[in-house]
């Protein structure tokens, strides 16, 4: 629907899905070509970090990339 809007007028679309181990990423990962995992410096557990790279893993989602950042 909005995203198939979006793919006919730009290159690329970002859309922020919240948590990796919450629901969204379910209802996100049919919908996109890849997926750019965002990480808080100091925030994230590297258990938690893996869980969330697993559970993209298991939705089928292409890993694109990561992006760290300053955890505020």
């Amino acid at each position: 629907a909005l995203i198939g809007t979006l793919e006919g007028r730009y290159d690329f679309i970002v859309v922020h899905g919240g948590d990796a181990l919450g629901s969204t990423a379910e209802c996100l990962v049919p919908a996109v070509d890849g997926t750019l995992l965002v990480v808080s410096l100091g925030a994230v557990r590297r258990a938690d970090l893996e869980a969330a790279g697993s559970s993209l893993g298991a939705l089928g989602a292409p890993l694109v990339g990561a992006v760290a950042v300053e955890s505020t």
